[in-house]
């Protein structure tokens, strides 16, 4: 790619609520243009009208073929996403993907080839917490040793259920066992899972979960799920998600031996706030608290990512691994 190939394409709209969140961002600078957005379904390209300009197209190639675009923004179903992946990291692109990014790790460990075949990089949705100041900060106060030493990480997120679209009252994909690996618990655990792994800095040696059907008794998949994740150094996880709430609610709760970092909009607002002896204090972002604007600069200006292929991997190996626990009633080993 040359040096002008700095701009963005956007390649299957199933996962609406990311593209959504890339058009508003992307949209509103100049310096890495979105410039075009493939769909199959042209209805979905009409709905975006008015919150993009760019070049829209049921005709994926042209989109992963197109010489002025660098990174391939990839939000198509699980099933169906590893060969856009593929396909835009063999013609030189880089990739972010939809999360999960594959339905099993075979088909990510074909992904991850091609990317080192091609040079090119990749990563999936999950990690794009690394890019975010709050996180950022989040992570440099527990590494200060401010609040001690980490014990454990917990995160629960209650929604409902998910929508094909906005405003639309159909679940689509995600409730399809042959285009998403997994349900609720998946859903939202998968984000925990990779920023318990950036925050303990080690991989998962061990998991336990429980996955069950608790409001929505006609389901394929599970509207619940709780883990509880190990870690050498001693230190858990818990990740806690579900379909069953009326309304979204969310929290984070990291916990040292002198303190803590909470996240919980409905009862601190909108940034986090860490709590030691000596009181409250809310932690202010610094920098662009925009992730795809910062994947963009460390892709075309730093050549530098908090995250890559071998995190997609982990991240999706500990979630599966956490099915094969609730099924089979064990704890299982990684």
């Amino acid at each position: 790619m040359g040096e002008t190939a700095c701009g963005v394409g956007i390649v299957g709209m199933d996962h609406w609520y990311i593209v959504f969140m890339a058009l508003e961002e992307l949209g509103s600078q100049r310096k890495y243009p979105l410039v075009a957005v493939a769909d199959h379904q042209s209805w979905r390209l009409d709905a975006i009208s008015d919150k993009c300009s760019c070049a829209r197209t049921t005709e994926f190639d042209r989109v992963l073929e197109h010489p002025y675009i660098g990174l391939i923004v990839s939000m198509a179903n699980s099933a169906e996403n590893p060969e856009i992946c593929r396909k835009a990291l063999a013609n030189g692109k880089h990739v972010l993907s939809v999360k999960p990014p594959a339905m099993n790790l075979d088909d990510l460990d074909h992904i991850v080839y091609t990317a080192n075949e091609h040079g090119g990089w990749f990563g999936s949705f999950e990690s794009y917490r690394r890019l975010l100041g709050r996180y950022i900060r989040m992570r440099d106060i527990l590494l200060s040793g401010r609040i001690g030493s980490l014990v454990t990480y917990h995160q629960t997120t209650h929604a409902g259920l998910p929508q094909s679209w906005s405003g639309k009252q159909d679940s689509g994909w995600w409730l399809d066992p042959e285009k998403v690996c997994g349900g609720a618990w998946i859903d939202h655990a998968i984000y925990g899972t990779d920023t318990a792994r950036w925050l303990f800095g080690e991989e998962v040696s061990l998991i336990s979960a429980t996955m069950t059907v608790r409001r929505f008794k006609d389901l394929p998949l599970e509207d619940y799920g709780v883990a509880t994740l190990e870690f050498p150094c001693g230190g858990t996880a818990v990740l806690e998600d579900s379909w069953v709430a009326a309304d979204f609610t969310g929290s984070e709760w990291i916990v040292g031996t002198h303190g803590s970092i909470r996240t919980d909009s409905q009862a601190f607002g909108n940034n986090p706030v860490v709590i030691t002896s000596s009181g409250k204090e809310e932690i202010v972002p610094q920098g662009e608290d925009k992730s795809f604007v910062n994947l963009c600069k460390g892709l075309f200006e730093e050549n530098s990512l908090p995250f890559g292929p071998e995190d997609s991997r982990d991240n999706l190996a500990v979630c599966l691994a956490g099915y094969r626990s609730a099924e089979e009633g064990v704890a299982v080993g990684l």
